[in-house]
This record gives structure tokens, sequence and C-alpha cells, in this order.
């Protein structure tokens, strides 16, 4: 919804507001709004701690957060640095001083346009994709070489700064969303034992090199004692996405490619690490959810153990309205023309 038009998000927004208005259930149209990059950040941090400990930790031992999407990328973790993307953030009285940053355009289907229109539009050839592949909206066609993919993918990091305060050595982060796909389709370990940015270099030259039809072969193994629900939509665009991981993790937020310090997760304890269940917190709590702009802090208190429940009986709900509404809409993307200069060559903050 950040992309989109914004007459298009208007409209979208204007018909799920008059759908909650009728349903029953209290609501004013501030409860329904885009969220912006930084609040996805925070929620990110939030139910990466709250899932992996079962409470909140310390701030010196809480976990980082890493969401990578189709169309933006958020980091979250807690620093001592002064900088004005800090968000005082309180739990429990505890203060904890954390950095958020979201990068619009950063997600990997933006990331990939952007790669395909600056340097595989004219000769239509895209070393990421499979050989036997051809991308039917942009008629670019795969030719297999990892190296090529790598070292080329790495031209949009070159072009680009993302300005962060300096990571402790001993922060480790808990990253979810399309890193999970991306380490599935090459065949690594995720969890406790994620394996690092060098198994990502190996296993990408080992599968990428491959054909279409052995790489999806090759993936049906990787992925037969794993649940079905973890399976990507998108297989000709793992390699991309692992050579553009690799360069973000690396290049993007300097973390060492040995031992990298990094625990991807789909689920904890059998529940999916996702914002939504951040946002659920907050709200089960009655939190303001205002941020740095007004100088607020954000308070998250004990929760009664049955608001779980409720919760999930009304996120239900919601979710069904949420998909009656939106059903007939077809997101309006950009124009080619305006997608081909969206700033990669800046660091771009998803506000």
């Amino acid at each position: 919804m950040r992309i989109v038009d914004s007459a298009f998000e208007a409209d979208v927004m204007s018909h799920v507001r008059s759908l909650l208005r009728s349903s029953g259930f209290h609501f004013v149209d501030d409860f329904a709004r885009t969220i912006s990059g930084e609040e996805e950040g925070v929620y990110d941090w939030l139910v990466a701690n709250y899932l992996k400990n079962g409470d909140f930790p310390t701030p010196a031992t809480a976990y980082g957060a890493l969401d990578l999407g189709g169309a933006s990328t958020q980091i979250s973790f807690p620093t001592s640095t002064v900088t004005d993307d800090l968000i005082p953030l309180r739990i429990d009285n505890v203060e904890y001083p954390l950095y958020t940053q979201s990068f619009l355009y950063f997600g990997t289907d933006q990331a990939r346009l952007q790669y395909d229109t600056k340097f595989a539009t004219l000769t239509k050839s895209n070393p990421c994709y499979p050989t036997g592949y051809t991308d039917p909206d942009s008629n670019i066609s795969g030719s297999s070489n990892w190296e090529e993919c790598l070292s080329s993918v790495a031209k949009l990091f070159d072009e680009t700064i993302i300005h962060r305060p300096p990571i402790d050595v001993n922060q480790r982060f808990i990253a979810m969303s399309a890193f999970v796909y991306t380490w599935d389709y090459m065949g690594l370990k995720i969890g406790r034992e994620t394996e690092d940015l060098n198994a990502l270099n190996a296993n990408g030259r080992h599968i990428c090199n491959l054909p279409v039809k052995q790489q999806i072969e090759q993936y049906r193994l990787h992925m037969t004692h794993r649940p079905t629900k973890r399976k990507t939509t998108k297989p000709h665009a793992q390699c991309f996405n692992a050579a553009f991981q690799y360069h973000l993790l690396s290049k993007g937020y300097g973390l060492p490619v040995s031992n990298t310090p990094i625990e991807i997760y789909y689920d904890i304890g059998g529940t999916k690490v996702q914002w939504a269940l951040g946002l659920m917190l907050m709200e089960a709590n009655k939190i303001s959810s205002i941020f740095k702009e007004s100088g607020e802090q954000l308070d998250i208190y004990n929760m009664p153990g049955d608001t779980y429940k409720y919760l999930f009986i009304i996120s239900i709900v919601v979710v069904i309205m949420l998909t009656l509404v939106l059903g007939p809409y077809r997101v309006k993307r950009p124009s080619e023309a305006q997608e081909s200069i969206l700033p990669l060559k800046r660091k771009v903050s998803d506000r």
C-alpha cells in the first residue's frame, strides 16, 4: 500500500472504513490506515523478541529484527548511539532505545524490478534467472550464472548508502519473511542453526548455475521434510533474492559473511514470525501508537492471558472482511517509466 497510487490507496481505504463502520465492532476511521515502515520495524522487533524469549529481555540481550518483503525491508535493534532514527520504546518500565529504519523499494520484488530495468533490459538476459525461464512481464530470460549474478547485484549497493548506527559485535538478529524462502530454496538450515552467508554463497553457486528444471527438482528435495505452507510461489526469483540478501546483509548492514549473527524463522513455537502479532501486542494493551514525530513514548504492560483468544477471533473476522473488500481490486503499480527511476541511488526511507 505504500507504493500504490495515492488515489487508489484512498479509494481502497474508503471502502475498508465503510465496511468496518457497519461491522458492529467499535471503529473510528483512524483505526484503518497504512502504517509507516518504521512502525512495521517496531512491530517486527516486538514479535521477534516476544516469541523468542516468551517475554521481553534486557536491552543488552535483546535480538534485533530483520524483515524483508516484496516492496520494502526493515532493520531494528537497540543501540546506545544517539541518532534521529531512535524510537524511545518502554516496556514494563524498561527503556529500549530502538533504532529502526525501513527502506522502500529494497524489498525483493522491487529490487529485482530495479535490477532488470538497470542491467537486463537491453540484453534481455538476467544471470540470476535460471536458464529455461523467461519473465512473462519483461521478456527477460535467465542464463543461470551465479558468479555474474552475485557481482552484478552488488552494483545496486555500490550506488546506495544505507546509514545506520554501529551494530554491536554481540548483536544477533532474527530474520523473517523472504529470508525463509531463499534459505529453503538453497537447502540451508534455519532457526538456531541458521547457516551463514558463506554457506548461502556456496549453495548459490551450486543451485543457481543449474537450469530451471534442475533447480525446481533440487528445491523439491530440499522441501521434502519441510511444511508445505513454506513453499515459495516464486522459485524463479530465489537466486536473485539470494544474491540480493547476501549484499543487503553484508554490504548494506555490515554483517560478517562468516558466522553471520542471524537466526531465520518462519515460526517460533508454532506462531508465525510476522509484524502483525507485534501490532496486536501493542493494541492488546491499549497503547497509543504515537511515534517519534510527537515525541511521545510507547508503553507495553502486562497482558491478560485471555487477550490472545479474543484478539485471534477478532483478527480472523477482520481478515475475512478485508478480503471481501479488497478482492475486486487489482494493485496499480507505477508505470514502467516511473519505476525505472525509483531512487536506489540514495538512501530511501519508507516513512
